[in-house]
């Protein structure tokens, strides 16, 4: 009798062990097909629009698009990038004023780059470079297109935006609000 009872409790450490070590296999398993949480980016992005410059409580005389270097990377913003801007259901141009060229800089890993419509300055800050697009306060669409015409960053902003990234326009700005 003694023995069987000395048996049933290496049995039971026994099944007692392998089922630890199966939870442990299986967790690591799952562990590993997790994806990660956040990507790291690959090239610059419009980190901000705002196009409420110059109307009514208006904290700026002008409207800007603000591009942000989130890489590890300088990343060459030559004279065949553009910023183009359009109406919320509006068409892109190719060319014309809606299209502002950017001039040859290198935006090194983490810095900006402002550009302002219409002026040499936005609230006593200098501008990078100037454009002369009027965009709206409420509802737009700007897209970064490299030099070979594809479209690096779009946003679609205020609920009649039809382009945008994500699941949805950005949500409407304002006159004192950039996206």
């Amino acid at each position: 009798m003694h023995r069987s009872k000395i048996l049933i409790r290496i049995l039971f450490v026994f099944i007692l062990l392998a089922g630890l070590l199966a939870g442990v296999f299986i967790s690591t398993r799952a562990s590993v097909n997790v994806a990660p949480l956040r990507q790291s980016a690959t090239n610059v992005v419009i980190s901000q629009v705002y196009g409420g410059g110059g109307n009514s409580g208006s904290p700026y005389q002008n409207d800007f698009v603000e591009l942000f270097n989130p890489t590890d990377a300088p990343v060459s913003l030559n004279a065949n990038w553009s910023v183009q801007y359009v109406a919320a259901t509006g068409s892109f141009p190719s060319t014309g004023n809606n299209l502002t060229p950017l001039t040859s800089i290198t935006l090194a890993p983490g810095h900006y780059y402002l550009l302002v419509m219409g002026a040499n300055s936005i609230g006593g800050v200098n501008a990078d470079q100037t454009g002369s697009t009027a965009m709206s306060a409420t509802a737009g669409k700007v897209r970064l297109v490299d030099s070979d015409n594809q479209v690096v960053d779009l946003v679609g902003y205020g609920t009649t935006a039809n382009e945008f990234e994500g699941g949805g326009p950005a949500p409407s700005p304002s006159n004192t609000k950039a996206d």
